[in-house]
Parts: C-alpha cells; sequence; structure tokens
C-alpha cells in the first residue's frame, strides 16, 4: 500500500521534478510573452489609453448630468456634447500633429487640462 502522505512516492521524486520543470518552463515562456509589448510601446501610449477609456466610457455619460446641474438647461447639453464630439472627431488629427511634431507629452497633457 502507498503512503498517501508523502506525495513523491505516489508519483515519484522524478515526475515531480519534470512536472515542475515543465511548469517553470510555461512561466518563462509567458513572462517572455508579457516582456515583448515593452520593446515596442512607449509608456505614453498606456497614459493615452487611460484617456481614451475616461473620455470615451466616463464623460459622456457624466458630461451632460454635469452640465443641467450647473446650468438647469437641457439645450446647453447639446452644445457641451456637440463640442465633446468634435474633439472625439479630430482626435486623429491631434495624434498625427503629436506624432509628426514630438508633442506627445504637450497634447496629452493638454487633454487632460481640458476635459
Amino acid at each position: 500500500m502507498a503512503d498517501t502522505r508523502n506525495p513523491g512516492t505516489i508519483m515519484g521524486e522524478k515526475v515531480i521534478a519534470a512536472r515542475i520543470q515543465l511548469a517553470r518552463e510555461h512561466l518563462d515562456r509567458l513572462r517572455a510573452i508579457l516582456k515583448e509589448p515593452g520593446r515596442w510601446i512607449s509608456v505614453w501610449f498606456l497614459a493615452y489609453a487611460l484617456l481614451g477609456a475616461v473620455s470615451s466610457g466616463l464623460l459622456p455619460i457624466l458630461l451632460p448630468l454635469m452640465i443641467v446641474t450647473l446650468t438647469h438647461h437641457l439645450s446647453w447639453v447639446a452644445y457641451v456634447m456637440g463640442g465633446f464630439n468634435l474633439g472625439l472627431l479630430t482626435s486623429p488629427l491631434w495624434g498625427g500633429v503629436a506624432d509628426s511634431k514630438h508633442l506627445h507629452r504637450p497634447i496629452f497633457l493638454a487633454a487632460f487640462w481640458y476635459c
């Protein structure tokens, strides 16, 4: 009868060592895959992703509520949302300016300032 308190006697020490080695190889491969985007993605791209999530996710919901609360006129919501959507439509233009003039940081910080 096998000793169930010691797993080494059931599977064998070599089998356990081989599985541990295989798990380490898989973990090393996963770490290498996760490090790969760092070679070609700038840190500022993650900041742009955060800005995009805020501007595309939170602002369209909260902006009309804030405008109605501040002005008490529903017509102002249309004006503000029109300006907001105009800004979203011109985002490729701002991206082109940032790439051609290397103004990533100032444009990014200005987007936070004006949001």
